[in-house]
């Protein structure tokens, strides 16, 4: 399923369709499997090819299944994915929603990437839907948790970058 999720995520959609498959034909009435892990591997091929709302949509089942501990890919992993979309659509208030669920649940979501990621999706969210003050606090709180990051990480350079236009915002905002 890891696997699977990193071709879908990368373009590989061949691939991850045929895992795919074979999931639906070897577990047919596994409810997590078909309602869950499923569900995130379509949403993950649509955003790569950048079918956003096919994602949302794609990701309904596996709504009711998000809070769970279930196998490979991060907890939350679903609401991660549903709000990368939203904010692909510039729905940034329904895609802070959902970075707010994997920040809220940390003991699911534990050391998972997502958790910090999430914080720099808020900051997006929050800065498409106008709350620039919120927008600046999230983004603080993300580069305070990457302090230590490699600077040359291309997310870690957006991010600087980010902040940075985020801070004149708000200081053109204030004076």
């Amino acid at each position: 399923l890891l696997a699977a999720m990193t071709l879908a995520r990368t373009g590989h959609a061949a691939q991850a369709n045929a895992v795919a498959d074979e999931l639906r034909r070897d577990f047919p009435s596994h409810t997590m499997v078909q309602g869950y892990a499923l569900p995130m591997l379509d949403a993950g091929m649509k955003l790569h090819a950048q079918d956003h709302a096919g994602a949302v949509r794609a990701l309904q089942p596996a709504s009711k299944y998000e809070l769970s501990n279930w196998g490979p890919l991060p907890n939350l992993y679903a609401a991660y994915l549903r709000g990368l979309a939203l904010l692909q659509l510039r729905d940034g208030a329904a895609a802070a929603i959902e970075f707010r669920k994997v920040l809220e649940h940390r003991g699911l979501v534990g050391r998972a990437g997502i958790g910090a990621l999430a914080r720099l999706q808020l900051a997006r969210a929050q800065h498409l839907f106008g709350d620039q003050a919120a927008a600046l606090k999230s983004y603080e709180a993300f580069m305070a948790l990457w302090q230590d990051a490699d600077t040359d990480t291309p997310i870690y350079r957006e991010a600087a970058a980010e902040y940075r236009r985020q801070q004149e915002i708000v200081r053109r905002a204030s004076s």
